[in-house]
């Protein structure tokens, strides 16, 4: 699977986590990085159980978009610093995600200067 997109399936945390960890652990160790290109989760909810999986899957991914997603600013926080991890993120989205304070804005500017 090249691409995951879930909309509106009234996830939580650890169903997000469970799903993400599945698809990790069907890439074989011979290949070296997930097949998974691409993820678009949207209207649901994200937490620190499915960041600890998004922080291995990050660096695989060349498209990333988590729209309306309720997520604690702390887990925000942590989202924005694994994304510096992505070193083949080609388009990243984020939208209505509590982005709200400084400590979550000025790692994303450092990002996107990058």
């Amino acid at each position: 699977m090249k691409s995951l997109v879930i909309d509106s399936c009234f996830l939580a945390d650890e169903s997000f986590a469970l799903i993400l960890e599945g698809i990790r652990l069907q890439t074989p160790p011979s290949a070296g990085r997930l097949y998974l290109k691409q993820i678009v989760y949207a209207n649901n909810k994200m937490g620190p159980k499915a960041l600890g999986v998004l922080e291995k899957i990050i660096p695989s991914l060349a498209v990333f978009q988590i729209n309306n997603v309720k997520m604690p600013t702390s887990s925000t926080k942590a989202l924005i610093a694994q994304l510096g991890t992505g070193k083949r993120l080609q388009k990243l989205r984020l939208s209505n995600i509590n982005l709200n304070d400084d400590a979550s804005i000025a790692p994303l500017f450092d990002l996107v200067a990058s």
